[in-house]
C-alpha cells in the first residue's frame, strides 16, 4: 500500500509540474507573438507617419 501510495504522489507532482512547464511555455510564446506584433506595428506606423 505505501509504494503504490508513493507512486501516485509521484506521478501526481510529475504531472504537475509537467502542465506547469506546458504552461510557462504557452505564456512564454505569446509574449514573444505580442512583442513581434508590437515591432511590426511599431515599424508600419513609423513608415506611415511622415
Amino acid at each position: 500500500m505505501i509504494v503504490i501510495s508513493s507512486l501516485c504522489v509521484l506521478s501526481a507532482s510529475a504531472v504537475r509540474d509537467f502542465l506547469c512547464g506546458v504552461w510557462e511555455k504557452g505564456i512564454n510564446r505569446r509574449g514573444a507573438e505580442t512583442q513581434r506584433e508590437e515591432r511590426k506595428l511599431r515599424m508600419f506606423i513609423s513608415t506611415v507617419e511622415p
